[in-house]
C-alpha cells in the first residue's frame, strides 16, 4: 500500500505490551518538521558546560503529543474496589480525560515505544547479494 499524505489521515500502530502480553493498538499523527527537530533537540541538554542525554524525557514529552488514542478495552483503572475499562474517543462511555497522563503515569513505556517508532524508528529494508568480479 502506498504512502497516503494529506489531511485526516489515520495512522496506526501495533505494539505487543510487554506487561499485559495483548497486542494494543494505538492512533498517532505524523509530527511536523518543527517537532521533530525540537524531539532532535531534547534528547540532549547542555546543563553547566555538561552534555545531559534525556532520551527518556523526550520520548515521553514528544509520546504524549503525537498519540491519538487507543483501541476501546485496551487499558484498566481501579475505581473503588473495580477494574474498569476507560477509553480514549470522547464519543465513548468510557471516556476519560486524563487518559494521556494515565498512560503517562502507568504505562510510559508505551508512550516512549510510539515516539521512539516515530521519531527514531529505521525505515529502511536491507538487501544483501553477492558481487561477483569479473577477475575472480
Amino acid at each position: 500500500m502506498p504512502r497516503r499524505l494529506g489531511e485526516n489521515i489515520k495512522n496506526e500502530l501495533k505494539s505487543l505490551d510487554p506487561v499485559s502480553g495483548s497486542i494494543i493498538i494505538y492512533t498517532y499523527r505524523i509530527p511536523s518538521t518543527e517537532e521533530r527537530v525540537a524531539y532532535s533537540r531534547a534528547m540532549i541538554e547542555l546543563k553547566d558546560g555538561e552534555i545531559i542525554l534525556r532520551p527518556v524525557e523526550a520520548r515521553q514529552e514528544f509520546g504524549l503529543k503525537i498519540i491519538e488514542g487507543f483501541d476501546e478495552g485496551a487499558f484498566e483503572k481501579k475505581i473503588g474496589d473495580k477494574w474498569m475499562s476507560f477509553s480514549s474517543d470522547p464519543a465513548s462511555p468510557n471516556y476519560d480525560p486524563d487518559w494521556k497522563q494515565l498512560l503517562l503515569k502507568y504505562a510510559p513505556d508505551q508512550v516512549e515505544a510510539i515516539a521512539s517508532h516515530v521519531f527514531d524508528g529505521s525505515k529502511m529494508i536491507a538487501v544483501q547479494r553477492e558481487v561477483y568480479d569479473e577477475k575472480n
